[in-house]
């Protein structure tokens, strides 16, 4: 029997299984009660359905996990509200999105690093380096809200906003993470020198091409199933109803 580990707190199969070609929106509708695990494991031909239900705890503890380093969305107050594209009430919906993205290119089984992080380096990802990316989203969002990058001080000096000193601070302790739990060597050895296999400090000191396009492309398609979801949902709830 193949050996798993936690990742927050559901298991992730080491080796590959059947359940890892299961599109995360076939998840999703397990999680909202709207497939049963023995009907995703029908349609797709999977035979051991605890593959599946490791996914469906992984998915749904990791969720659950950004609670606390997601702040409330604060409407009209928000330097991005008049460009924030989500519903404007609980917590932030933007930075919720920025960190499941971020979490999820490090740790996801296929397209990640799941089987090949500890218990320890998960923990350390989820609880050091998740909030990092939450404070550089903060300030980050401060700084589009200024019409320029320095001010004059009482004695008319000109000094940069803090801001931009605070993120190159947390850029830092990112890498110095990063670096610490050797998340560029892992990542070399599963996917060798390929161009978007860059290294951490390459990431961080030039950037990843088209990072960001990519980043809002996985944000829009994780919003999208989650749309579809609830309207199947709905639309099932209102034939009851008739």
């Amino acid at each position: 029997m193949a050996k798993s580990r936690r990742l927050g707190d559901g298991a992730v199969p080491d080796a590959k299984t059947e359940a890892d070609d299961i599109p995360e929106s076939e998840i999703l509708l397990i999680r909202n009660g709207e497939k049963t695990v023995d009907v995703v494991a029908e349609e797709y031909g999977v035979s051991n359905t605890s593959a599946i239900r490791h996914r469906l705890a992984a998915y749904t503890r990791s969720t659950k996990s950004f609670i606390t380093h997601v702040p409330k969305c604060t409407g009209d107050e928000c330097p991005m509200n008049d460009q924030c594209p989500y519903t404007k009430s609980g917590r932030c919906s933007m930075i919720n999105q920025f960190l499941k993205s971020i979490y999820t290119d490090w740790t996801d089984p296929r397209t990640g690093l799941g089987r090949e992080l500890n218990q320890i380096q998960f923990d350390r990802i989820g609880t050091h380096i998740i909030p990092l990316y939450q404070q550089l989203a903060r300030f980050s969002m401060e700084t589009s809200a200024l019409s320029q990058t320095a001010y004059q001080n009482k004695q008319g000096t000109w000094m940069a906003f803090p801001q931009f000193g605070e993120i190159r601070s947390v850029i830092t302790q990112i890498r110095s993470e990063m670096k610490d739990l050797k998340i560029d060597v892992l990542w070399e050895n599963k996917f060798g020198t390929h161009p978007m296999a860059a290294t951490v400090d390459e990431i961080m000191d030039k950037g990843r091409p088209d990072a960001y396009e990519d980043l809002v492309k996985r944000a829009e398609a994780r919003e999208k199933d989650r749309k579809k979801t609830v309207g199947k949902k709905s639309g099932k709830t209102s034939k009851k109803s008739k």
